[in-house]
C-alpha cells in the first residue's frame, strides 16, 4: 500500500508538469498493484481516454461498469457505460444493462437503448431474443408501433397467440384515437380464433360495417364456451338478431336472458324478429316461456306492456292474437282484450271463417257492447252464420244499449256538408286519426275545391295533405254532393231510456290516457265528449272552450241515434246561460229541466232538443272557469253523486289536456323550432320537459330522455366542414322527426347531438326507440362518404316520486341523460347506456 501511494504522488507530479502520458502510467502500475482500488482503476481508464488509447481504456471502464452494476451503484455504472458508449465499446449484455438502470430516471433513454438491443437481435437473428426486449418496452411505452413490431416478431417466432394479442392491441389503441380497427382485428383473429377480445372486435367492426352474418359466425366458437365473456355472448346474440337468423338466437338469448335478466330488451327484439320472419308458433312458444319467467320474478304488468309494444309494430298471425287476447284477458285489461278479440274477428271473416269470427265478436261484444263499429260488425255476419247465433249477439247488443245502430258509431262523423274552412280541416284531421283516409280525402278534395290555393297560407292543411298522401298532381276532382239517407228507426233507442247501471270508474284512466294523446284543443274536446257520452249513456254531451258572459271559442257535440244535432244559437246560448249559472254555483244537477227555474231562459231550446235531464259541470283552470261540459238526457235521470265526482274528475283531464295541447301549438307557432331539421331548439328543451313530467305525475305514466351523439363535434367539424355537418344533422332531424309519436319531443340539443323526450315510454322501451332510430337513420350517410352514420345513445328514465319537486325531477334527469351519453361515447362503437337514479329506492323508502 505504500508503494501503491508513492506511486500516486509521482503521478500527481507528473500531472502538474503536463506529463500525462507518465502518470498514467503510475496510475496503471498501481492498479496492477491494488486491482479492487476502483478509484484508481477509474482515474487511469480516464487518463487512457485523454491519451487515445481506447483500448486500454475500453478494458478498464468494461471492468468498473460491470463492478458498480454488481454492487448495485446505478449512478456510477451509468455513467461509465455512457463512457464506453462515446467511443463505441459497448456491447449488447451492456446496452440491455444499462436500459434496464437507467428505466427509472429517463424512460426515453431507456426505450432508446432497448430499441439498440433489440435491432442488435434481429441483425444476429436471434429473434427471441428481440421478441423479450420488445415485451419490456411495450411496458414502458404503449404505442401503435410496438404492438405492431411485437406482433411482427411473435409472428415470425412461432408464437401466434402473442402476435394476435399484440394487434388486439394496436386495434384497440386505433378506434381509441378515431381510426378504422376492421384490418387489424381480422389480422389478429386470422393468427387466434379462440382469441375472445379479437374475435369480439372483429365481429362488432363487422357489425358496423353491416355483416351481421359474418360477425356471428366468428363469434360462435368463442360465444359457446363456458367461460365466454358476457360481453362476447351479447354481441352474438345482437349479430344472430341483426341477420335475422333468429331460430339460432332463441337457444342462445334465453340462456343469457337468464343469466341476467335485464336483457329483457334482446329477447324483446328477439321475439319482434320471429314475427317479422312470420315464425309465429315459435314466437307464441318464446312469449308464453317470458310471461312465465316475469310471472314469476313479479314483473308480469311490465311483460304484458312490453308485449303489447311489441305487437302494435309488428304483423300479427291468428295464433299470436289468441295469445295476446288470452293474456289481456287474465290481467283484467278488458279494453285490450276486446281490441285484439276484434282483430281476431278480422282475420277470420277475411278468411271466411266466419263461425269463429262470430264466436270473436260474441266475446268482444261481452266485454264492450259500446265499442264503435259493432253495429256494422253484426251486419258483415247476416246469412253467414246461423241465424240462432246472429239473433243471439243481436239481442245481446240491443239489450245492453238498446239499439245494434249507434249514429256516432263510427268516429262520431262531423256534419257531412259544413263548407266552414275550420271544420272541414277538422274532420280531416279526425278521418286521420282514426284511419278513415277515403272519407279524409273526400274531406281535403271539398276544401281545395272550395277554398282553392288555401294549403299555402295554412302549414297545418299542408300536413294533412301530406299524411294523406296527396299532392296537386294527384288530387282528385271533387265529387257532388250527395243527399244523406234518413236514420232507420229502431225499437227503444237508448235516450228513450236512463241509463241502468253507473258508468264504470275505473275507466277514467283510460279516458285520462286517450286525452293526453291528442295534440290540439278541439281533438281534446272530440274525444271527451265521445268518451263521456259512451260511459254515461248520455243522449247529448257537449264540451265548450270559454269563459263566462262570452260566445265560447270551441264548441264539440255528440249525440246518441235519432237525436238530431242542436243549431248553433241555440246550442250557444245553452252554453252561456248553463255557464253563468255553474260559475255561481259550482255545479248544475237537473233532474227534470222543466222544474229548474235558472233554466227558465231557455227552456225552449232545451224542448227542442229534447232535454228532461241535465248534468253541467265547469272546466276549471286553476281558479278560472276556461269551459263547460254539460251532459243531456232525453228521459227524466236522477244524477247520483258519484256520476258528478267522476264527471268532475274527467273534466279536470279534459283541461290538462287542452293545455298541453294549447303549450304544444304555441311552441311551434312561436317558431321554436328550426326550419330545415323540424327540431326544437335547444331554447326549448327544459319547457317540453318541465310538461311532460308534469303530465305524467298527473296520469302516472312513465317519461324517459334518449340523448344521441353523432359524433364528437369538433372532429366532425375538422373532418368535414361545419356546413356539411349541419346538413348531415338537418337531414338526421328529418328522418327523426317523421319517425316519432306526435306526444313525443324532438330537441337539437347540439351541434352533433338530439334529445328525445319519450312520453309514456320507459327505460326498456325506449331501446326499442334506439334500435328504430338506427334503422331509419341507416340511409344517412357521413358527409361526401358512402358511410352510413352512427350513434351513441343515453337513456334515463324520470324519477316521478311524489315528493320531488318538478323542477327537481327535470334537473336530475338532465345530468342523468347527460352522463349516460358520456358514458356511451367514452365506451366508444356504436354503444347505448341506460342509467338508473341511485337514489330512487331509498327516496321511495323514506
Amino acid at each position: 500500500m505504500a508503494d501503491v501511494s508513492k506511486r500516486l504522488e509521482r503521478a500527481e507530479k507528473y500531472l502538474q508538469k503536463d506529463r500525462t502520458d507518465l502518470a498514467a502510467a503510475e496510475y496503471l502500475q498501481a492498479v496492477a498493484e491494488d486491482p479492487g482500488n476502483w478509484t484508481v482503476r477509474q482515474t487511469a481508464a480516464d487518463l487512457l481516454l485523454s491519451l487515445d488509447k481506447t483500448a486500454e481504456a475500453t478494458q478498464h471502464l468494461t471492468q468498473i461498469f460491470e463492478h458498480y452494476v454488481e454492487i448495485g451503484d446505478s449512478a456510477k455504472a451509468i455513467v461509465n457505460y455512457k463512457k464506453l458508449a462515446k467511443i463505441g465499446a459497448t456491447t449488447v449484455p451492456q446496452t440491455l444493462r444499462y436500459a434496464q438502470l437507467i428505466e427509472r430516471s429517463s424512460k426515453r433513454e431507456a426505450v432508446d437503448a432497448y430499441n439498440k438491443v433489440v435491432d442488435s437481435c434481429i441483425q444476429t437473428g436471434r429473434m427471441s431474443d428481440a421478441l423479450t426486449v420488445l415485451r419490456r418496452i411495450i411496458t414502458i411505452d404503449p404505442t401503435s408501433e410496438n404492438f405492431q413490431r411485437a406482433a411482427s416478431l411473435a409472428e415470425k417466432s412461432g408464437f401466434p397467440e402473442e402476435a394476435a394479442d399484440a394487434l388486439v392491441n394496436v386495434a384497440q389503441l386505433e378506434e381509441k384515437n378515431g381510426r378504422p380497427a376492421l384490418d387489424w382485428y381480422s389480422r389478429a383473429h386470422k393468427l387466434n380464433k379462440m382469441n375472445g377480445p379479437a374475435a369480439l372486435g372483429y365481429a362488432k367492426a363487422l357489425m358496423s360495417s353491416r355483416k351481421p352474418g359474418d360477425a356471428a359466425d366468428i363469434l360462435k366458437p368463442i360465444a359457446a364456451r363456458e367461460d365466454a365473456l358476457f360481453q362476447v355472448r351479447e354481441a352474438y346474440g345482437r349479430a344472430l338478431l341483426d341477420a335475422g337468423r333468429y331460430m339460432e338466437a332463441e337457444p342462445f338469448l334465453w340462456r343469457l336472458f337468464e343469466a341476467d335478466p335485464k336483457a329483457i330488451h334482446q329477447m324483446a327484439r328477439l321475439l319482434g324478429g320471429l314475427l317479422d320472419a312470420g315464425t309465429f308458433s315459435e314466437a307464441v312458444a318464446l312469449a308464453r316461456k317470458l310471461e312465465a319467467h316475469q310471472s314469476k320474478a313479479g314483473l308480469r304488468r311490465e311483460f304484458v306492456n312490453l308485449v303489447k309494444g311489441i305487437a302494435d309494430e309488428h304483423p300479427l298471425n291468428v295464433e299470436f292474437l289468441e295469445f295476446l287476447a288470452e293474456m289481456f284477458n287474465t290481467s283484467n285489461r278488458e279494453m285490450d282484450y276486446c281490441v285484439m278479440l276484434l282483430r281476431l274477428y278480422e282475420l277470420h271473416f277475411n278468411a271466411a271463417d266466419y263461425a269463429r269470427a262470430a264466436e270473436c265478436f260474441e266475446r268482444a261484444v261481452e266485454v264492450d257492447a259500446y265499442e264503435p263499429g259493432h253495429s256494422k260488425r253484426l251486419e258483415t255476419l247476416r246469412g253467414k252464420i246461423g241465424t240462432l247465433k246472429y239473433k243471439a249477439i243481436e239481442a245481446r247488443l240491443v239489450s245492453v244499449i238498446g239499439t245494434p245502430v249507434r249514429k256516432n258509431e263510427t268516429v262520431a262523423e262531423p256534419e257531412a256538408e259544413s263548407t266552414n274552412l275550420e271544420d272541414l280541416v277538422l274532420q280531416a284531421e279526425i278521418y286521420l286519426r282514426y284511419g278513415m283516409r277515403e272519407k279524409a280525402i273526400d274531406r281535403l278534395v271539398r276544401l281545395r275545391h272550395l277554398y282553392p290555393g288555401e294549403e299555402q297560407n295554412s302549414a297545418k292543411l299542408q300536413d294533412l295533405l301530406m299524411e294523406a298522401g296527396l299532392t296537386p298532381e294527384t288530387m282528385p276532382k271533387p265529387a257532388a254532393p250527395q243527399q244523406p239517407l234518413p236514420p232507420k228507426k229502431t225499437v227503444a233507442p237508448a235516450h228513450e231510456r236512463p241509463a241502468e247501471r253507473m258508468p264504470d270508474l275505473t275507466a277514467i284512466n283510460d279516458i285520462s290516457r286517450k286525452l293526453a294523446k291528442q295534440t290540439t284543443p278541439k281533438n281534446v274536446l272530440f274525444a271527451a265528449v265521445e268518451e263521456i257520452a259512451r260511459h254515461f249513456r248520455t243522449s247529448r254531451c257537449v264540451a265548450a272552450l270559454g269563459t263566462p258572459g262570452k260566445p265560447p271559442s270551441a264548441t264539440l257535440e255528440f249525440v246518441d241515434q235519432d237525436m238530431t244535432k242542436a243549431e248553433v244559437v241555440p246550442l250557444v246560448k245553452l252554453i252561456t246561460t248553463v255557464q253563468n249559472v255553474v260559475a255561481k254555483q259550482g255545479a248544475l244537477s237537473v233532474v227534470q229541466v222543466a222544474a229548474a227555474p235558472e233554466l227558465n231562459s231557455i227552456r225552449g231550446e232545451l224542448s227542442d232538443m229534447r232535454t228532461q235531464s241535465l248534468l253541467a259541470l265547469p272546466l276549471q283552470d286553476g281558479d278560472k272557469q276556461a269551459g263547460i261540459i254539460i251532459l243531456e238526457q232525453a228521459v227524466v235521470r236522477n244524477w247520483t253523486e258519484n256520476e258528478t265526482l267522476m264527471l268532475r274528475t274527467i273534466a279536470d283531464q279534459v283541461t290538462l289536456a287542452v293545455n298541453s295541447a294549447r303549450l304544444r301549438s304555441l311552441v311551434k307557432d312561436l317558431a321554436l323550432t328550426e326550419e330545415k331539421s323540424g327540431l326544437l331548439r335547444r331554447t326549448s328543451y327544459i319547457d317540453a320537459l318541465m310538461s311532460e313530467i308534469k303530465r305524467a305525475g298527473q296520469h302516472q305514466t312513465p317519461v324517459t330522455v334518449l340523448l344521441m351523439n353523432f359524433g364528437r363535434a369538433n372532429k366532425m367539424v375538422k373532418n368535414y366542414t361545419e356546413s356539411a355537418v349541419e346538413k348531415m344533422m338537418q337531414e338526421i332531424g328529418q328522418g327523426a322527426c317523421s319517425h316519432i309519436r306526435q306526444h313525443d319531443v324532438a330537441v337539437r340539443y347540439g351541434l352533433t347531438d338530439i334529445a328525445l323526450v319519450l312520453a309514456e315510454t320507459d327505460e326498456k322501451t325506449a331501446s326499442f326507440v334506439v334500435d328504430k332510430m338506427r334503422r331509419v337513420l341507416s340511409s344517412v350517410h357521413l358527409p361526401g362518404t358512402t358511410t352510413p352514420v352512427t350513434f351513441c345513445a343515453g337513456i334515463a328514465e324520470a324519477v316521478l316520486y311524489p315528493g320531488y319537486d318538478a323542477a327537481d325531477i327535470v334537473t336530475e334527469l338532465i345530468n342523468r341523460a347527460e352522463a349516460a351519453l358520456q358514458i356511451a361515447i367514452h365506451a366508444g362503437g356504436n354503444r347505448v347506456e341506460a342509467l338508473q337514479c341511485r337514489f330512487q329506492r331509498a327516496a321511495i323508502a323514506s
